[in-house]
């Protein structure tokens, strides 16, 4: 019986890899055996505590780990027996906790809390219709938000930031709830008001344009369109090598945690050869107080000419007037193809332009500084 330490881990790899760095005893990096790649595979041969050597690929196999792992994952064997194929001792190998147990589902906010969101919401959908907030109205529609889309979503304005006591919303504790000034979207499921968030005109203070009220659950937006039985549209991102085009691959299954009902929807293979063609604009701020920080103050992505995600494009920004471009924020890991752009506005009235470039793809949006 050997230890793991013992293991010469780039011999057990066995693909060509280029020394990277000096660290941990050396890095090394080439293709993944498994998804391909350049540089994806990256292995520490003394990487660990106990200088066993690490291993892990950035595009499938994101979590470090050791020779064992190598060869389960390789040749798909349970942790005993990749030991015995290794002919290592069981105990040479760190105890590893299990992850813990999955997070109980959310309930819904308390009745209270619903009653007064819900009276709250219908006070907003009344701000937003009564002629007093045409500017709020408009920035919908330039959206693309029609009436109906506005009245089957149960948007409302609140004109006014405005503070409520806890006790008034069913919420312990000291101090008040923020309801601020903003487009006011309701989330709901199941007839019940789960959460209620407010897309914010600036964002002058650096808490992002989004705000969620204080005593929300968490739900999916729009869980209750997703019905079993009925069409639905998933659109999934390949990497190299794109697959055949328009080929039908079968079905992705959806299960309901507790009623069982089932949801069968068929997906086809797209191919896309991951050329930026345009910018698909998911927010925009149109306008701030002058010489502000607007954090994310467009969030975007960069799509091919399909409308695929192109992910770890290089994307540039400019001022053409005005303001300044502080920084481009990649979300990816919170959402595919997501970057954000926070800019300083110029210390004068009217319009500042930014100009995004990402390969031949060019767009120019406009925040208006008052």
């Amino acid at each position: 019986m050997i230890s793991v330490a013992s293991i010469d881990l780039l011999q057990l790899v066995g693909v060509d890899l280029k020394r990277k760095a000096g660290t941990r005893g050396g890095e090394y990096a080439g293709p993944c055996p498994a998804c391909g790649g350049r540089d994806r595979l990256t292995v520490q041969p003394q990487g660990g505590e106990d200088r066993r050597g690490l291993w892990m690929c950035r595009q499938c196999h994101p979590d470090w780990t050791d020779a064992i792992g190598w060869v389960m994952w390789r040749e798909g064997l349970d942790f005993r027996a990749a030991c015995d194929r290794l002919d290592v001792a069981l105990e040479s190998r760190p105890h590893i906790p299990l992850p813990p147990p999955p997070p109980a589902l959310e309930a819904p906010p308390a009745d209270r809390w619903q009653e007064a969101a819900a009276r709250w919401i219908v006070r907003c959908q009344e701000a937003l219709y009564d002629g007093t907030n045409p500017r709020a109205h408009a920035y919908l529609e330039s959206r693309g938000f029609t009436a109906a889309t506005i009245n089957e979503a149960q948007l409302g304005y609140n004109p006014v930031d405005l503070w409520i006591e806890r006790s008034l919303w069913g919420l312990d504790g000291d101090g008040r709830i923020w309801l601020p000034r903003g487009i006011v979207i309701p989330w709901l499921h199941a007839g019940q008001i789960w959460k209620v968030s407010v897309r914010r005109p600036a964002d002058k203070d650096g808490r992002g344009p989004y705000i969620t009220i204080s005593g929300s659950a968490n739900v999916p937006y729009g869980l209750d369109d997703v019905q079993p039985g009925q069409p639905a549209v998933i659109r999934i991102h390949w990497t190299e090598p794109p697959p055949a085009a328009e080929t039908l691959d079968g079905f992705v299954v959806f299960e309901g945690a507790s009623g069982g009902s089932v949801l069968r929807v068929p997906y086809w293979r797209a191919a896309t050869r991951g050329e930026p063609a345009e910018f698909t604009v998911l927010d925009a701020t149109v306008t701030a107080r002058r010489g502000t920080t607007v954090r994310d103050a467009l969030l975007f992505r960069v799509v091919d000419s399909s409308g695929v995600p192109v992910r770890d494009v290089e994307v540039s920004a400019e001022s053409l007037d005005g303001g300044t471009v502080l920084r481009i924020s990649n979300y990816d890991a919170y959402a595919p193809g997501l970057y954000g752009i926070t800019v300083r506005m110029g210390f004068s009235a009217g319009a500042n332009r930014f100009r995004l470039r990402a390969g031949g793809a060019e767009f120019v949006f406009t925040i208006t500084g008052f």
